[in-house]
């Protein structure tokens, strides 16, 4: 409040930030309707883009949101660049086999809570390995990701196998 912002712009769309917004005091504060404003974040939002369909990508929603506050700006097409020896440095580490499906069972520290459990995730690449899909299992440099990525290997019986590391992204 003690800034005196004239605008929020809500990406997030639920509860929390809505409150928030609203508690800033800036007059104008924009968000999402529903359904892409969840938990009754659209009631704290001065003005609410309507987004249609109903189903697409953040990179997409949160343009559309740029757009509905009237900015031109061009935007890159892909938001996500990756370097040209990244991607032939993966290719060659994943071979010419059909593309894996990468389980990244890992979450913040902060939101364990959120952590589908090991087993879960061992059932499915065992489901997966079994229709003749390659599971790869990724971590993030959290302690508790590299843990959970263990336990959904040990779990997996040999349905999956360790992602290639990134130790740059």
């Amino acid at each position: 409040r003690s800034e005196r912002f004239d605008l929020v712009v809500d990406f997030h769309a639920i509860l929390k930030s809505g409150v928030l917004a609203r508690l800033s005091g800036a007059p104008r504060r924009v968000s999402y309707a529903r359904p892409f404003a969840r938990e009754g974040a659209h009631w704290f939002a001065s003005e609410r883009a309507r987004l249609s369909p109903s189903k697409q990508s953040r990179f997409d929603r949160n343009e559309a949101l740029l757009r509905f506050l009237g900015s031109d700006a061009p935007l890159p097409a892909r938001p996500l660049e990756v370097p040209a020896p990244a991607l032939e440095r993966m290719s060659a580490l994943l071979g010419a086999e059909p593309a894996p499906v990468v389980i990244h069972p890992g979450t913040s520290d902060a939101t364990p809570y959120k952590r589908f459990p090991a087993a879960g995730y061992a059932a499915v690449a065992r489901a997966l390995a079994a229709d003749g899909v390659r599971c790869l299992v990724s971590s993030g440099p959290a302690a508790s990701d590299r843990e959970m990525a263990s336990a959904v290997l040990a779990a997996a019986g040999g349905s999956a196998r360790p992602a290639p590391a990134t130790p740059t992204l």
